[in-house]
């Protein structure tokens, strides 16, 4: 499924608070915040807190610190200067995939169900967080 825009993209990220496994998810934080601004993510969270679903983030180096790991709100975070570069965002839980572009003009996110491509994705994910601090 596709989705588009603003609410488009916010109807996306609510199917990842039914996840039964970890989230994983590469961002790039600057884009997110400007897109998306800090209250969205506040509240994103505090669901995602409510149903105590841990959350591993790459995101780019950046000396903001409110993404930082933190125990206490489920939250893993490391940085990698790969994710500087790239204008979309991958995130991985269950058997799904969801992968959203961050243009301005072009908010576009795809939702894929397939187990094959999200462990696919996972091991990508996997060896940047080991490369990554």
């Amino acid at each position: 499924s596709s989705f588009v825009g603003m609410v488009g993209l916010k109807n996306i990220f609510e199917l990842t608070l039914s996840s039964k496994s970890d989230i994983l998810w590469m961002a790039n934080k600057k884009m997110s915040d400007q897109i998306f601004q800090g209250y969205y993510w506040h509240n994103y969270a505090q669901k995602r807190i409510d149903k105590k679903i841990p959350i591993r983030l790459i995101i780019e180096p950046t000396k903001k610190t409110d993404w930082d790991t933190d125990k206490k709100v489920w939250r893993e975070t490391k940085r990698n200067d790969l994710i500087s570069d790239l204008d979309a965002s991958f995130v991985l839980f269950d058997d799904n995939i969801v992968t959203y572009s961050l243009e301005k003009e072009k908010l576009f996110g795809v939702f894929i169900k397939n187990k094959a491509i999200k462990k696919s994705f996972e091991k990508i994910f996997n060896r940047l967080w080991s490369e990554s601090k």
